[in-house]
């Protein structure tokens, strides 16, 4: 049975912190007057408990909510509970209260109904009233342990306040002087805290530690023996091997672990819990030490297993002075194989396998990411053997995309099997701001990550009519014509191929995708708002019809339909979305890209460019041909 708990520009509430509370208490408190206000349009007061009194949201450790015992299991442990006809939101441990700003979150999204599109961007409605269930009980604890999706969209304080909100948790190394604007300060503490990168960076690390051109000379020992050169190459990898590299490799990380933990104590977050240990770049990883005893190595464990090895012996002479510290190795490109011998990482090593060939715009279990299968399916065997963790590199996107990209149907089934194959931290390398889905896409994703069987149709119809208002349901039905293209014409997304293997949309997409963002287009009236982001969306499928204009054309003559599509317009369409794109927050840094892809698409032809055909194909029938202009 629902009571209404709270009307609409009524103060009859408090909400109450405990006495001498916390920075995430007070936070959590703060966001929750703060949406209320937003959404009811009243400001309920932040009260000590000593000062509550009737209907109350306690929020954190309150004496209320431990009376009634509704305490946080974990520290990202949540709990809402109605309980005499107020409500306990609280959560978290005695060392970190991540749970009590998440049960926040949970009761601003789940019951306000408010919702995160970015950084930038938030849509709260307008209630009346706020009704909730008499016997009201909600609770959950994040599936995985660590959660980064890299949003290319600013990775400063306010990057970590969008984090909270969508209970993501892990943040790069805040002195890292790679990241602009990153601070160790305290938007941190205040919004949860997060788990660490340690320094230097979250991967690509040995060259961080050891540049080529401030330790070759000096040090040529500590790289790779050439064979066939007759020396130590400057292009190489590391010598593994060598004594001098590896001691002062450990004494330059111990010295990292001592000064966070110092950092740590003194800004009061959370101590770095990871230190990546990972070649440089895959180029000059392919150039492995020849020295004997790199080699004998190498020939017995195979590549994985030679950087393994190495990880390894750190590994343990870390856990002798920093138990709580855990080091990482990328298994990343011919890296991914799993070693050739019974080499296991040890407890304290973090093995993080990175899905470049992996194809995210389908099912985890498609035939052609059998590879990518058995490779998490073999190293997760290994690392229960000494309990080792668990994690993936994930590539949430395709370097040269233009076209339309709603990955997130395929992203569910990644979520499950990674939770099925006992992983415990998903970082994504993810599409950037000028993606036509990015928004959705990281929608979806960041509640996946949450809890890998939520409903993500429900959550995309909801973003659809959130965050496109009238012309929702003809998004989605748009969306689910790409979709049936998708597996319809079946293409690997893999992150690092050309635009030809991404080949997905055909005439028949065109057609019926164009027909049903025309169907949004005539009800989403008039809020520049919902226009503008209509406009973005359509660009990416304008964009492919204009690239591949006649070959649609005669894919459609087959279907006996007519392909007409004034092509004036569609770019005059398309230069208009881009420009448009540009007043959005955070767009400006694309204004090179955006005036670029103006000036491909209004130079591309209006008249059928036919080239030669290649004496190759001279019994071919030139219909059967498709001619294909790569963007």
């Amino acid at each position: 049975m629902n009571t209404v708990f709270l009307k609409k520009g009524v103060c009859d509430c408090k909400i109450v912190v405990p006495e001498n509370a916390s920075i995430v208490e007070k936070t959590s408190a703060d966001e929750l007057c703060t949406y209320i206000g937003k959404a009811l349009s009243v400001k309920l007061p932040v009260v000590s408990e000593k000062d509550a009194e009737g209907k109350c949201i306690y929020v954190g450790n309150t004496a209320f909510a431990k009376a009634k015992n509704v305490v946080g299991n974990d520290c990202e442990n949540w709990k809402i509970a109605m309980v005499d006809g107020s409500v306990i939101i609280n959560g978290g441990n005695d060392k970190v209260e991540r749970g009590i700003i998440y049960g926040a979150y949970h009761f601003i999204e789940d019951l306000l109904g408010v919702r995160w599109w970015n950084m930038f961007e938030e849509d709260v409605l307008a209630l009346d009233e706020l009704s909730l269930e008499e016997d009201l009980y909600m609770e959950g604890t994040p599936c995985f342990v660590y959660r980064k999706p890299l949003m290319h969209s600013g990775c400063g304080p306010e990057g970590f306040v969008h984090m909270a909100r969508t209970r993501t948790n892990a943040i790069s190394p805040f002195w890292d002087d790679e990241i602009d604007d990153q601070v160790y300060d305290e938007t941190v503490r205040k919004y949860g805290g997060a788990r660490q990168m340690g320094r230097p960076h979250h991967a690509h690390t040995l060259g961080k530690y050891f540049p080529r051109d401030e330790y070759f000379d000096e040090h040529p020992d500590w790289w790779a023996w050439n064979k066939r050169e007759g020396k130590r190459i400057r292009t190489g990898s590391y010598c593994f091997s060598n004594e001098e590299f590896f001691n002062t490799l450990l004494n330059k990380l111990l010295a990292y672990m001592e000064e966070d933990e110092k950092l740590a104590k003194e800004t009061g977050v959370e101590l770095p819990t990871y230190y990546s240990l990972a070649l440089d770049d895959k180029d000059a990883s392919y150039y492995f030490c020849q020295c004997p005893k790199c080699k004998a190595i190498l020939e017995k464990s195979g590549f994985s297993g030679y950087v393994l090895n190495f990880v390894n012996r750190i590994a343990r002479e870390v856990k002798k002075k920093h138990p709580w510290a855990r080091i990482e190795s990328l298994c990343y490109v011919i890296f991914s194989e799993p070693p050739k011998d019974d080499t296991v990482p040890e407890e304290n090593v973090v093995i993080r396998i990175a899905a470049d060939r992996s194809d995210i715009l389908h099912g985890f279990r498609e035939p052609w990411n059998r590879v990518y299968l058995r490779w998490l399916r073999e190293w997760s065997e290994r690392c229960k053997v000494n309990g080792a963790s668990l994690h993936i590199y994930q590539y949430m996107y395709h370097i040269q995309i233009h076209g339309p990209f709603p990955i997130f149907w395929g992203l569910q089934s990644f979520m499950k099997g990674f939770a099925e194959y006992g992983v415990e931290g998903v970082f994504s390398e993810s599409q950037n701001q000028f993606s036509d889905c990015w928004d959705l896409n990281k929608y979806v994703f960041t509640h996946l990550l949450e809890d890998p069987d939520c409903d993500v149709d429900a959550l995309a119809s909801d973003f659809c009519d959130r965050y496109y208002g009238k012309a929702g349901k003809a998004v989605y039905e748009y969306l689910e014509v790409i979709r049936d293209a998708m597996y319809r014409n079946i293409t690997h997304n893999y992150c690092m191929c050309d635009d030809t293997e991404l080949n997905f949309i055909d005439a028949r997409a065109a057609i019926d995708g164009a027909k049903a963002l025309d169907r949004a287009a005539e009800v989403i009236g008039d809020n520049k708002l919902y226009r503008a982001r209509l406009a973005f969306l359509r660009k990416a499928l304008d964009g492919v019809i204009l690239n591949r204009y006649f070959d649609f054309k005669r894919q459609a003559e087959k279907m006996g339909e007519s392909f007409d599509f004034d092509i004036p317009l569609l770019k005059k369409r398309v230069a208009e979305a881009l420009r448009e794109f540009l007043t959005l927050p955070n767009a400006a840094r694309y204004e090179k890209r955006v005036e670029d892809e103006i000036e491909y698409y209004s130079n591309l032809p209006e008249k059928d460019e036919v080239l030669d055909i290649p004496e190759y194909f001279k019994d071919v029938d030139p219909k059967d041909i498709w001619q294909y202009r790569p963007a």
